[in-house]
């Protein structure tokens, strides 16, 4: 009463072990974010979304190191504290890409790669 197993439970080349896919998840806070993401208020004398807004002071401190956020200035205090917060987006903010950091001769190099 022995099978012949050919197949080691191996699924074939090309065929999904799950093809429904992992089931979807409940994203309430990616949905409230989304929400409050879309509402308006002015930021000076522009009218923005809170969406923009982030993403304005997002790059202001990737540019400058610097910004303002309620009235009080965030600033990184060294070139590797803001490499670790610009690394930090770009896995957090777009995940399908990758950061590193290269340091040589006191210069810094930042290389971003995108994984598609």
């Amino acid at each position: 009463m022995s099978k012949d197993i050919t197949n080691s439970g191996q699924f074939k080349a090309g065929q999904s072990g799950n093809p429904k896919g992992r089931p979807k998840r409940n994203r309430i806070l990616t949905e409230l974010l989304q929400q409050q993401g879309s509402a308006r208020f002015m930021v000076g004398h522009d009218s923005v979304t809170a969406q923009e807004a982030l993403a304005r002071a997002v790059w202001q401190f990737v540019v400058t190191g610097e910004v303002w956020l309620m009235g009080k200035k965030l600033e990184a205090n060294s070139a590797g504290e803001w490499a670790s917060v610009v690394k930090w987006l770009y896995a957090h903010v777009e995940p399908t890409q990758t950061a590193t950091v290269e340091e040589s001769d006191g210069e810094m190099v930042i290389r971003v790669v995108r994984e598609e």
